[in-house]
């Protein structure tokens, strides 16, 4: 689309201002940020187009419109989803060759002793590809904490795993 504004401005209650107007999602809802960094970086977003505006070149402000728009209306679905990558995660297969196994160990064992230590996931972890069960109280303990997590730190966790 053509660029239709000049000024790209951020206002205090951290929402983005083209040419003084505001913002707005897909779905009509006003578009503010959470922080005064994030909305910074979005406004630059806005900012570094050129005569074409190219909403494929613009990934804070596609992750503000899903916070907004999908993950309040969508929440529990999303943390589902989320939460549901505990059964099968990388982190609990480690490769068949020894020397990569123990490399595996050195980068991913913290991650799974923080898990269990921390969230009360304590995972199941096998060699090789075959499916490997989790226990009920870990991925219940895995949904608890991906559902503590706020708006915009889901929308930016699914787009890590979409």
């Amino acid at each position: 689309m053509k660029r239709f504004y000049k000024a790209v401005t951020v206002s205090d209650d951290f929402g983005i201002l083209l040419d003084g107007r505001a913002l707005k999602t897909p779905a009509k809802a006003a578009l503010k940020l959470p922080t005064r960094a994030l909305a910074d970086a979005l406004a630059n977003e806005w900012r570094g187009q050129g005569d074409e505006v190219d909403l494929n070149k613009m990934p804070l402000n596609r992750l503000a419109n899903t916070a907004i728009d999908r993950v309040s209306s969508h929440r529990e679905a999303i943390v589902t989803e989320l939460a549901g990558y505990g059964g099968s995660d990388l982190l609990s297969y480690r490769a068949d060759d020894p020397a990569l196994a123990a490399r595996q160990a050195v980068q991913w064992n913290p991650l799974v002793e923080w898990a269990g230590e921390t969230l009360g996931a304590r995972l199941n972890v096998t060699t090789g590809v075959t499916h490997v069960k989790q226990n009920a109280e870990a991925l219940a303990a895995l949904h608890r904490a991906v559902a503590a997590l706020d708006d915009w730190t889901l929308a930016a966790m699914q787009t890590l795993t979409t």
